[in-house]
C-alpha cells in the first residue's frame, strides 16, 4: 500500500479525534478558536488549502488529554502560510455576516470566500491573521452603518481579554448546536462585562449582561474589531 500523503494523514487524524470526543467540527472550533467551517471545508473539499501550522495546534490544544487519539501528523511544521491560496497582496477575506446589535444564526459555509476588503498595515497586530464580516441591520447605526464591513482578529491569536471600550463579534451558543453571532461594544463597570449596541434605534438601547446569560446558553467574545471599512 503506498504511503498516505500530508492530507490523508491529516485527515485521518481528524476523522478519529471527531468519532472518539463526538464533537461536530462546530464544537471542536469553538473549543479551538478556529472556524468550525475552516475544519468542514478541509475534510470535504480535496482543493481546499492545507491549514497553517498554528491553526492545527490551536486544534490539538482543544482536545483533552485523556481523550487524545493521535498526535497531527509529524509533518505539522510543514503547514505555513506557504500552502495557503493567497489572496491578492493587501486583501482580507470577508467570511460571513455579522448582525450589528442582534443576535442572527451562524450558518456554516463551506465555500471559499468571494470578496474581500483592502487590508491595512496595523502595527498592534502583526503577523496576525484578520478576517472580514459584512454588518447587517441598523442596530448598530452610530458606528457601523448597514453593509459596512469590520475587520477582525480572534482574541485567542492575540492573548489577550477585550479592552474596555473595544467593538467586538460575540458568540452565543445554545442546545442543539445553535450559534448565533452579534457585534456590540465591551464596556467594563463594577467588575462586569456589558456588551452594548450603539444604536439611535430604539429597540437597540439596553445591554448584554454576560455574567447572567441563561444556564442552557454559552456566551463567548470571539473577536476584536479593528477597522471599519464603509465603502468598498
Amino acid at each position: 500500500m503506498p504511503p498516505m500523503s500530508k492530507r490523508q494523514e491529516l485527515l485521518a487524524w481528524m476523522d478519529s479525534v471527531l468519532d472518539v470526543t463526538g464533537w461536530s467540527a462546530d464544537e471542536w472550533g469553538r473549543r479551538s478558536g478556529v472556524a468550525g467551517s475552516t475544519i468542514s471545508r478541509f475534510r470535504k473539499h480535496p482543493e481546499s488549502p492545507m491549514p497553517t501550522s498554528r491553526t492545527l495546534e490551536k486544534l490539538e490544544a482543544a482536545v483533552p488529554h485523556m481523550m487524545r487519539v493521535a498526535r497531527p501528523p509529524s509533518h505539522i511544521a510543514a503547514y505555513n502560510s506557504a500552502t495557503l491560496t493567497p489572496l491578492p497582496v493587501g486583501r482580507t477575506p470577508i467570511v460571513g455576516i455579522v448582525e450589528a446589535g442582534a443576535w442572527r444564526v451562524v450558518v456554516e459555509d463551506d465555500s471559499a470566500p468571494t470578496e474581500s476588503v483592502e487590508a491595512f498595515p496595523d502595527a498592534r497586530y502583526p503577523g496576525i491573521e484578520r478576517f472580514a464580516l459584512r454588518v447587517r441591520g441598523p442596530s448598530m447605526d452610530k458606528v457601523f452603518p448597514d453593509g459596512a464591513v469590520v475587520t477582525c482578529v480572534k482574541l485567542i491569536d492575540i492573548n489577550r481579554n477585550p479592552l474596555d471600550g473595544e467593538y467586538v463579534v460575540v458568540h452565543r451558543r445554545r442546545p442543539g448546536g445553535l450559534t448565533e453571532a452579534t457585534v456590540k461594544q465591551c464596556i467594563r463597570k463594577n467588575g462586569k462585562v456589558y456588551l452594548w449596541p450603539r444604536s439611535s434605534h430604539p429597540d437597540h438601547q439596553q445591554p448584554l449582561d454576560i455574567e447572567s446569560s441563561g444556564e442552557d446558553e454559552d456566551v463567548l467574545i470571539q473577536a476584536a474589531v479593528i477597522r471599519v471599512t464603509h465603502d468598498l
